[in-house]
């Protein structure tokens, strides 16, 4: 069977709202495909802000995605807590799959962010092209779990 002819055989086979109701799971089905897209680490590029409510206080967060010249080069991020930490992490992409990044810390500045160094995993979701969702898993020295999400900063 060609497919011409497979195609008037669904014409008169098919009624009006069979043949709507087959369009509209079409339509979702693209629509569902074209959210769930793949994220790349250039997307991310930017500065991005948010604040930590961690109970006692609200600190402020700030991630900088950048592209690094030199050395290893690739993608690196850059997580600074304001006051009440005042300290920053730098983290790289170990994993990828779809929105969500897993990466790993490869220096602390000290304080508050010396025990994440080498032993705690920051996941990173993109929620949208101006969202982030970043939670940080559970440290086996701090035992805290954290999560913030940030908004991209409009370039000026």
């Amino acid at each position: 069977m060609s497919w011409q002819s497979w195609v008037g055989w669904m014409r008169r086979a098919m009624s009006l709202r069979n043949r709507l109701l087959l369009a509209l799971l079409f339509f979702t089905a693209s629509i569902t495909c074209a959210t769930d897209q793949k994220w790349s680490e250039a997307d991310l590029l930017g500065a991005w802000s948010g604040v930590v409510a961690t109970g006692q206080v609200n600190i402020a967060a700030e991630l900088t995605v950048q592209q690094v010249e030199g050395g290893n080069g690739g993608i690196q991020y850059l997580l600074h807590y304001g006051p009440g930490r005042n300290c920053q992490v730098v983290a790289r992409k170990k994993l990828q799959a779809n929105t969500m990044f897993e990466l790993n810390i490869d220096e602390a500045s000290g304080g508050f962010c010396d025990p994440l160094w080498n032993t705690t995993a920051l996941s990173l979701e993109v929620l949208a092209a101006d969202r982030l969702r970043v939670t940080m898993a559970p440290n086996p020295i701090t035992r805290l779990t954290e999560v913030v999400e940030l908004t991209k900063i409009p370039r000026s």
